[in-house]
C-alpha cells in the first residue's frame, strides 16, 4: 500500500473513533466500518435497526448517512480530499464507499469536526434564537443545500400543524406492545453502550415540548427549568425516498447539527413526525407553506438557545466494534 496517497489505517481508525459520536435513531449506531487500507466502507448493521419503529430501516439509514459525513470530516481535517461513493443500487446493507487523494487540511472541516464532540441532543426546553435566527437558518439551509436537500423553517403560525402530527405520532403506538418492548429495550440503561440513558431524558421537560417524540417512560432523571418552550423546528426534505435520498438526508443532519454546535445552538433532531403517511403527509404540509421545500420530508430539528448546563454525552460502542481492517 502506498501509504503516500491514502491515509494509513491508523488515520483512517482514528477518524472512524472520533466520528463514534455521530447521532442515530435511539442512539441504537448501526452501522460498521471496514477497510481494505485503500477504500473505507460502511455497512448497516442490520442486528441493530429497529423492526417496529423502522420497519424499512429508512431512520437506521439515515443515521448512516450521519456517520459518512462525521467521517469525511474528520479525514479532511486532517488534510485528506475524500471522495463518498454512495451505493443503495449494490446492496441494501452496503452503503458507502470512501475514496482519498492528498489534499490540504480543510479549515471548514476542522469547524465542524470540532462541533463534534461537542453536540448533544437537548430534550430541554429552549429559548429563541432572536437576533440570530435569520443568518442561522441560512448558514443551516445552506448546508443542507450541499447534499440535495431543502432545510424550512416551520412557519410559528403553522406549528399546531407540527405539534398536531407529533400528537398523531404518539396516539399511533399507544396500545402497540411491539413498539413499546422495543422502545424499552433502548431506554434507561446506564451499563450499555447505546441506546438512551435515564439522564438524557425527562418526563418533566417532555410535557414542556409541544414536538417530541413520547418515550413512554417515567425513568427519566434529566432535570430542565420550567420554561415555555420557544424553540424552532426545522424540516430536511428530498427529492423522494429513495434509499440514496435517505443517506443525503443524513448527510445533511450531520452538517446541520455540527453547525448549530459550531454556533452555541442547541438541537434535537426529530424522526417521529416523518413516521406515517398521515403524519408525514402533516408535516410536509407544514413545511411547503414554510418555504421552498423538496418533495418528501425525512427528518426535522428542532433548535434554539440552551435553558440549562452542557448535557453528558451518551454512550458510544467500542472501535473495534464498529472498524474492522482486513
Amino acid at each position: 500500500m502506498d501509504t503516500l496517497k491514502v491515509p494509513e489505517i491508523s488515520t483512517q481508525r482514528n477518524a472512524v473513533d472520533m466520528s463514534r459520536a455521530a447521532p442515530s435513531v435511539h442512539n441504537s449506531q448501526p452501522w460498521l466500518w471496514t477497510t481494505d487500507g485503500r477504500t473505507l466502507t460502511l455497512l448497516l448493521d442490520r442486528s441493530r435497526t429497529l423492526a417496529t419503529a423502522d420497519p424499512n430501516g429508512r431512520q437506521s439509514i439515515i443515521s448512516c448517512g450521519a456517520m459518512v459525513h462525521h467521517v469525511q470530516l474528520a479525514l479532511e481535517a486532517e488534510g485528506w480530499d475524500v471522495s463518498v461513493s454512495l451505493l443503495p443500487g449494490e446492496s441494501r446493507y452496503r452503503l458507502a464507499e470512501l475514496h482519498f487523494s492528498p489534499g490540504n487540511p480543510n479549515t471548514d472541516a476542522r469547524a465542524l469536526m470540532d462541533a463534534m464532540a461537542n453536540r448533544r441532543t437537548d430534550r430541554r426546553p429552549y429559548r429563541s434564537l432572536g437576533a440570530d435566527a435569520d443568518d442561522t437558518f441560512a448558514a443551516l439551509a445552506q448546508r443542507a443545500g450541499h447534499y440535495g436537500c431543502s432545510l424550512v423553517v416551520v412557519r410559528p403560525d403553522l406549528m399546531p400543524l407540527i405539534v398536531e402530527a407529533s400528537n398523531r405520532s404518539a396516539a399511533a403506538h399507544r396500545y402497540d406492545t411491539n413498539y413499546h418492548h422495543e422502545m424499552h429495550w433502548w431506554l434507561g440503561a446506564r451499563t450499555r453502550s447505546d441506546g438512551i440513558p435515564s439522564s438524557a431524558l425527562s418526563e418533566k421537560s417532555a410535557k414542556g415540548v409541544g414536538v417530541g417524540r413520547d418515550f413512554h417512560t417515567e425513568r427519566g432523571t434529566l432535570s430542565s427549568e420550567t420554561i415555555d418552550d420557544h424553540a424552532h423546528v426545522l424540516v430536511i426534505s428530498t427529492d423522494d425516498d429513495s434509499v440514496e435520498s435517505w443517506l443525503r438526508a443524513g448527510q445533511a443532519l450531520s452538517a446541520v447539527l455540527l453547525e448549530a454546535t459550531a454556533r452555541g445552538v442547541a438541537s434535537c433532531t426529530l424522526t417521529h413526525i416523518t413516521e406515517g403517511d398521515d403524519v408525514r403527509s402533516m408535516t410536509h404540509r407544514a413545511a411547503s407553506q414554510s418555504g421552498t421545500v423538496r418533495a418528501v420530508p425525512q427528518v426535522a430539528v428542532r433548535v434554539g438557545k440552551p435553558t440549562g448546563p452542557q448535557l453528558a454525552a451518551t454512550p458510544r460502542r467500542k472501535l473495534e466494534d464498529v472498524f474492522e481492517y482486513s
